[in-house]
């Protein structure tokens, strides 16, 4: 979804309503994403100079009780991180310019800050993966986003509607203005 060319915008935008969709009728699981809609607006940007309004996307995801974890490292630090990167990477292409991986990290750090998402930024630079991982859940736990329990009057089932008269259902709500051509 992140990758969509223009002519592909309602294809991706569909993508959207129907993960989030799932996310909000199982609140009950536990959701890691790897900011999928932050990614898209970033390469929106520098591929195609256009500005993806993805807030709708954001406040579903609050709304839903997610939680933003940015991970960054400081910048002497990329060519270690690269190092041990490439060992297992498979586009070890993507780790050419450090200096093209330390602009994304601002952005994304930028991305994270401006949303609604109950979120915080972690540096990496000094940690390893399971003490990451453990600072994470840590937070995710103080911020009381470890377990919500479902209250399912609150999950409506919201109506659906054919596209394009084609019989096709989609979750996509009535109202918000989305129309899916046929294909």
């Amino acid at each position: 979804m992140i990758t969509f060319r223009p002519d592909e915008e309602p294809w991706a935008l569909e993508a959207f309503h129907t993960y989030l969709r799932l996310f909000e009728l199982h609140v009950d699981y536990y959701w890691i994403v790897d900011r999928f809609h932050l990614s898209t607006i970033s390469y929106q940007r520098s591929q195609y100079g256009r500005e993806c309004d993805l807030r709708w996307v954001d406040e579903r995801l609050a709304a839903a009780g997610f939680r933003l974890v940015t991970l960054t490292r400081r910048p002497d630090s990329f060519e270690m991180a690269r190092e041990e990167r490439l060992v297992y990477s498979e586009n070890p292409w993507r780790y050419t310019d450090l200096d093209k991986l330390i602009r994304d990290q601002e952005e994304m750090r930028e991305l994270g800050a401006a949303s609604c998402i109950t979120s915080t930024e972690i540096d990496v630079t000094d940690f390893s993966v399971d003490q990451t991982a453990d600072r994470i859940i840590d937070w995710v736990e103080e911020t009381e986003g470890l377990y919500r329990a479902p209250d399912r009057a609150e999950i409506l089932v919201q109506s659906v509607e054919p596209h394009g008269g084609v019989g096709r259902s989609s979750s996509t709500p009535l109202g918000d203005g989305f129309e899916i051509p046929p294909r």
